[in-house]
């Protein structure tokens, strides 16, 4: 995306051809539209986070990218709480994040969320009410024992 703003507004504002084989003005303003504007756009007007806490366990779904929600099960949970955390230093960013210390991330915007410690990996889910999805986690538990 920002190659194509860059390799726009170079071509195509300024008149430097950009690369060997430039392509040609019309093709470039094309991909420019698609892939430099509409594109990021609709990722942003669209993307939503689905959390889900279910008798069984929780379910994630990080749409548009995830196509079924991902099952964690309460069997697997060893220990949650709330969190406050910065994206940025912790997972570098927003979305679907794995740091070097191998946790996953699912973060939308923010910096608070629950983080799940599980048998197999920690997962810090990303949302603006911490407090209800640990309470309705809470409840699950409580059930299940």
């Amino acid at each position: 995306m920002i190659f194509l703003w860059y390799a726009f507004f170079q071509q195509v504002i300024f008149g430097n051809p950009v690369g060997d084989k430039p392509a040609p003005d019309v093709v470039l303003i094309v991909m420019w539209f698609l892939f430099g504007i509409a594109f990021p756009f609709i990722l942003l007007f669209f993307t939503k986070l689905i959390i889900e806490v279910h008798d069984e366990g929780i379910s994630i779904q990080y749409l548009p990218f995830h196509f079924r929600s991902k099952p964690l099960l309460i069997k697997d949970i060893s220990d949650y709480k709330v969190i406050t955390y910065s994206a940025l230093t912790r997972f570098g960013g927003w979305g679907i994040r794995i740091n070097v210390n191998g946790e996953k991330a699912y973060i939308m915007s923010g910096n608070k969320g629950i983080q799940v410690n599980m048998q197999y990996e920690t997962l810090v889910i990303g949302t603006r009410n911490p407090d209800e999805l640990k309470a309705a986690i809470d409840f699950v538990t409580k059930k299940e024992n």
